[in-house]
């Protein structure tokens, strides 16, 4: 029994010991998704043959790295799995491969180094001329690079330096060149980073299971069976996760050591081009078309940088980029592409596409997102003409850009595509974060408008701003703690320090039981201020609210004084103030028509209060009458008092030669002849610029690349929206100290006044 049972062992080990399959390297390259390794052009770009190049701009994926932590633990497991087959044939390698060390986990590796730098050099070589005019005295001008935050993004920018800049300094053997590199901070980067800072799309897409959907469809479609074939094959039970795993081994294999007889020789090609499909369809919705409505517009902070710098190289503005470079992850290079419309099928990846469809498919990452994979933009201008023109590439490649008739797009065409393209600002917003709260709610339009309002009175106009509040801020703010607790958990998901959130019916319980507490709140104070009134009514005849003439807004436009519409004077109704009713029935018999009133010297802020008299005689004017004679005796003395300082006022006046201000002119404007036409245009003057009364942040948007800009002054200008120096956009950060915008990110300062190199390019208009 024994003996039978090892031959039916040693038969199926006979059986599976040709499972062993061998790949071509360049082909299998080319399938392994986004962690193939970069296709290296075969040929040098000869554009400038025809063409002057100038300006470079690529965004760059970082080069080849180490597995991630958690791909490095799964590809440990399954190689402990593997070691207990007893198929010797088929794990011939397993003895000799060594265990991936997670110390070195998603760090940049030798052969990302080299592909950053050796695509340093190929720009180096192709752009001489470019880079010959950047550089004087060993200085270079023009440049830009930043990455985010992360090492290996930022090694791979320095690599890429090192590349291009060989030969050009004075550092070394290698006479390298130090330019200036910046990395971006990671609560704030919405150019690189570019969905770790959309809580819209961490919430709609990123924390959203149903992105998954169609992958997990097509895995139990396709991997599954994989999985089977390999238990029967190996003699052990291999999981869908081991069969991924396996893949994942197999993939840096390639892309690091360009091995392809261990774990690559357990997949046969049908195999690795079902697992290329399956990674595809988890990033066709996580970072693309799957998504298109949120995930095509995600990359419209980095558009509206990129296409400003184009912009500034074709007017040649002061301070232009000749090369500007941007280091990033895949999240970088997939929604850039899914912005401009790149690579885009007619139909829609599913797990139930057609085979045909699949094979045939524009959307392959293997191709379009590898390691460094790039997005290059070059301005051109044909020799001999004027006439610019834009190139696109991607890996070094041109491409056909959507809405383009050919791989060189004129100018004015790519205007005409990006235009549309760049009106999309909108992840960052406040307003449009409430608004969606609102909708999920049912909020009327009126109550989500008050919240926005309360947001934008305390200048919380973006997310970066809400994000930015302590704890303590976050309670002064005057929104309802419901309307706090849902903004707070929408751009902070994890401040509820692991607790779960409300489900909908405790969050609508909540809402509804503040909602009931704020009418009690308001019923009460009604009432207290009703019984107030009734006290003070019994003084006397109650002063009845009514609506008076216009008569004071009358009085104001003879004095050329500015009435805010938006004020409680515009709706011209009796005080019923207690305070007021009280001294009213005491002074009514007081005449003050003729008296002197000095008229305000800029328009009042406060709240103005207007009352009237009942012509009956009031119970209090009854008991007070026995005091009127020592009343207008005293109001003599204070007439008489108040003449002899006018009189004085006058003399002084005259003496001087100087004309009066404003506000005294308009009771006085007898005081002097020979000045008077001056003191008239002085005055005029000075209620012009008195009634310039502006509220709210003193940015705002002008178009996608424009803002307007108002000084304390009054001033309005039109400039800039980009930061020449770092591309930061200054409708978010810029701030407004006296004639100059500060950019609150980089503390960097520029005048309004100058239109020289670095600057803004502002213009004065008239219209804020």
């Amino acid at each position: 029994m024994r003996f039978s049972i090892l031959l039916s062992v040693a038969a199926v080990f006979s059986k599976t010991s040709l499972a062993q399959y061998n790949h071509n390297l360049d082909w299998i390259s080319r399938h392994l998704a986004t962690h193939s390794p970069y296709p290296i052009p075969s040929q040098p770009d000869n554009i400038t043959s025809d063409y002057t190049v100038n300006q470079v701009q690529i965004v760059a994926r970082h080069g080849t790295r180490y597995p991630t932590a958690i791909d490095m633990q799964n590809v440990n497991d399954v190689l402990e799995l593997l070691k207990t087959s007893g198929n010797s044939s088929a794990l011939a390698w397993i003895d000799d491969y060594t265990a991936m060390n997670l110390q070195f986990q998603s760090m940049l590796d030798r052969t990302g180094q080299l592909d950053e730098y050796l695509h340093g050099q190929r720009v180096a070589a192709a752009q001489s001329t470019l880079l010959g005019s950047m550089i004087q005295n060993d200085v270079i001008f023009g440049f830009s690079s930043y990455s985010d935050w992360c090492s290996r993004t930022s090694e791979s920018g320095l690599a890429f330096h090192q590349g291009l800049l060989q030969g050009l300094g004075p550092l070394g053997s290698s006479k390298q060149l130090s330019v200036p590199f910046y990395t971006l901070n990671p609560e704030t980067d919405d150019v690189i980073a570019i969905a770790n800072n959309c809580p819209r799309w961490e919430k709609e897409v990123g924390n959203n299971p149903d992105t998954k959907d169609q992958a997990k469809l097509y895995e139990d479609a396709a991997v599954k069976p994989i999985a089977k074939r390999l238990s029967d094959d190996l003699g052990i039970k291999i999981k869908k996760k081991d069969v991924e795993s396996i893949y994942t081994g197999c993939s840096f294999d390639v892309a690091q050591h360009r091995k392809t007889n261990a774990f690559c020789s357990l997949l046969s090609r049908d195999d690795i081009l079902q697992l290329e499909y399956y990674k595809d369809l988890e990033h066709y919705y996580k970072y693309s078309y799957g998504y298109a409505q949120l995930n095509t517009k995600v990359a419209c902070q980095l558009g509206q940088v990129l296409y400003q710098e184009l912009r500034n190289a074709s007017s040649q503005a002061d301070g232009y980029y000749k090369i500007s470079l941007k280091f990033g992850h895949t999240q970088t290079i997939l929604l850039l592409q899914s912005f401009l419309g790149l690579f885009k099928d007619p139909f829609t990846l599913t797990a139930s596409t057609a085979q045909s469809d699949i094979d045939r498919r524009l959307f392959r990452t293997s191709n379009i997102a590898s390691f460094a994979t790039n997005v290059g933009f070059q301005l051109l201008t044909k020799k001999g003409t004027s006439d610019n023109y834009v190139r696109v590439l991607v890996a070094e490649q041109p491409i056909v850009m959507p809405g383009c008739e050919s791989e060189i797009c004129p100018y004015s065409q790519f205007e005409s595509i990006m235009e549309p393209l760049l009106q999309c600002n909108f992840a960052d917003k406040t307003s449009i974060l409430l608004e969606q709260i609102g909708r999920d709610r049912s909020w009327t339009e009126e109550q989500v408008n008050h919240d926005i309002n309360i947001l934008e009175h305390n200048r919380l106009y973006s997310i970066r701003d809400l994000r930015a509040l302590s704890d303590y801020s976050w309670t002064v703010i005057e929104l309802l703690p419901l309307v706090r607790d849902l903004l707070r958990t929408a751009v902070d998901p994890e401040r509820m320090s692991g607790e779960e959130l409300p489900d909908e019916e405790q969050m609508k319980k909540k809402e509804k039981k503040e909602k009931k507490e704020k009418k009690e709140k308001k019923e009460k104070k009604a009432k207290k201020e009703k019984e107030k009134k009734k006290k003070y009514r019994e003084l006397g005849e109650p002063v009845v609210p009514t609506k008076l003439s216009g008569a004071r807004d009358e009085i104001a436009k003879a004095h050329n004084e500015y009435v805010p519409e938006n004020m409680a004077i515009a709706a011209e109704t009796i005080s019923e103030d207690p305070e007021t009713i009280r001294n009213t029935i005491r002074n009514g018999s007081i005449d003050a028509s003729g008296l002197d009133m000095e008229q305000p010297h800029s328009p009042s802020t406060g709240r103005r209060k207007s009352v009237s008299f009942s012509e009956e005689t009031t119970i209090m004017e009854a008991a007070d009458a026995h005091g009127k004679d020592k009343k207008a005796h005293k109001k003599e003395k204070k007439m008489k008092k108040m003449k002899e300082k006018e009189a004085m006022e006058h003399d002084i006046s005259n003496n001087s030669g100087h004309a009066s201000s404003s506000s005294s002119s308009s009771s006085s404007s007898s005081s002097s002849s020979s000045s008077g036409s001056d003191s008239e245009d002085q005055q005029e003057a000075d209620h012009k610029n008195s009634s310039r009364v502006y509220s709210g942040r003193p940015i705002k948007l002008a178009g996608p690349t424009k803002i307007r800009v108002r000084t304390a002054s009054g001033q309005a200008y039109e400039c800039d929206r980009y930061c020449p120096q770092q591309g930061v956009d200054l409708n978010s950060w810029g701030q407004v100290l006296g004639n100059t915008v500060v950019c609150s990110k980089h503390n960097e300062t520029y005048n309004l006044d100058e239109l020289g190199g670095g600057s803004l390019h502002s213009r004065k208009v008239e219209e804020w």
